[in-house]
């Protein structure tokens, strides 16, 4: 057994744990912000609308200060999801490197909105057996009001959107993180809009990559307990005295086994009753139900014989079809009230399960 240090070696280690812990925390705090706006001599601002896709909404104004980037539009009818938004580009290469980053930040108002969507494009890691797209969404929403604030959304709450895991064909097992190494530009547009008449402003105070240090120094700091601990356990081990360890009786009840077996209905009525939320997913479900995702795919395909996402879309579609046929709403509402980000897709899934469009079927019944 290591004989324990001595009193100088003892402070020393000490010391040294002390100052490299300190080192870290001040280098991660002292790292400062990648600023995308304002910083006009960095980035390109432009605006884009639904013209690639055949739709005409317009944008009246573009204005962009030192201080602020503000865009007056209106949605054009006769399109199934009109969207208009902002793009910010780098200028001085044609990707920057913001993988220390853990946090995106801005400062929004909207007119007119009550939800963004912010889409971060990035040049996906290529190997031999790649044959996926040139770029890589990964996109997250966020609600915002009429007044100005400033929100922190954590990286890893990005991530690709159902409609391009269809389109690529991109399953849980290709599905990768956001690579901020090698990132192309930052969108922010429009999402699911209730009232599209009138005009709509969207105005851009703040943007930038930052770092939320909070859960590293948490593990620093229980680190540098547990060290601490160890290197006093050690230097004083041969002065500790002896007692006698006290008997405990611990009185408990036993898991029943109806208990155990309620699991697996935990996690279908957890799906059946939260299946409106649009970032309901595997991870959240086993998180929420003490289960895991290998375990609800294999419940949903031994009792239902299908996939966990054709599961979930049976049941919103199903959703659908009585908000179609009992209500008045349109297509749009009825699609962000079952659990769909975006009217396309919802349309895209109905036709695959019913054989024609919400609004055929709504004819249909009606008829």
């Amino acid at each position: 057994m290591m004989k324990p240090p001595g009193k100088r070696l003892f402070v020393w280690l000490l010391s040294g744990l002390t100052a490299g812990g300190l080192a870290i925390a001040i280098a991660m705090a002292s790292v400062p912000d990648y600023v995308v706006f304002p910083s006009q001599d960095s980035f390109k601002i432009e605006a884009y609308t639904d013209a690639s896709n055949n739709g005409n909404s317009k944008v009246e104004l573009l204005e962009v200060t030192d201080s602020m980037t503000q865009m007056s539009f209106s949605f054009g009818e006769d399109f199934h999801s009109p969207y208009v938004g902002l793009s910010f580009t780098p200028l001085s290469s044609s990707v920057v490197d913001v993988s220390k980053y853990n946090r995106l930040t801005v400062e929004i108002q909207g007119i007119g909105l009550s939800r963004v969507g912010i889409a971060l494009y990035s040049i996906p890691e290529r190997n031999s057996s790649y044959e996926g797209p040139a770029e890589s969404l990964n996109h997250s929403y966020l609600n915002i009001s009429d007044q100005r604030i400033e929100y922190h959304l954590p990286i890893k709450q990005f991530h690709h959107p159902e409609w391009w895991e269809d389109v690529y064909g991109i399953t849980s097992n290709t599905r990768r993180k956001p690579d901020l190494s090698r990132l192309l530009h930052v969108n922010i547009g429009t999402a699911f809009t209730a009232r599209l008449e009138g005009c709509k402003k969207l105005r851009i105070d703040k943007l930038s990559f930052s770092r939320d240090n909070r859960l590293l120094y948490l593990w620093l700091g229980s680190l540098y307990v547990l060290l601490s601990g160890f290197l006093c356990f050690w230097r004083f081990r041969g002065t500790k005295v002896a007692h006698p360890t006290p008997v405990v009786e611990i009185a408990y009840r036993p898991v029943s086994v109806d208990e155990v077996g309620s699991k697996d209905e935990a996690c279908i009525n957890y799906i059946n009753t939260h299946y409106h939320l649009s970032d309901l997913s595997l991870d959240k479900v086993a998180t929420q139900t003490g289960s895991s995702p290998r375990f609800i795919t294999q419940l949903i395909h031994d009792r239902f014989g299908c996939h966990s996402k054709a599961y979930l879309n049976g049941i919103r579609i199903t959703e659908s079809k009585r908000l179609l046929c009992k209500t008045e709403q349109n297509m749009g509402e009825i699609a962000f009230v079952v659990g769909f980000n975006n009217q396309s897709h919802f349309n895209r899934v109905f036709k695959s399960e019913c054989g024609m469009s919400p609004s055929e079927y709504r004819k249909q019944e009606r008829e």
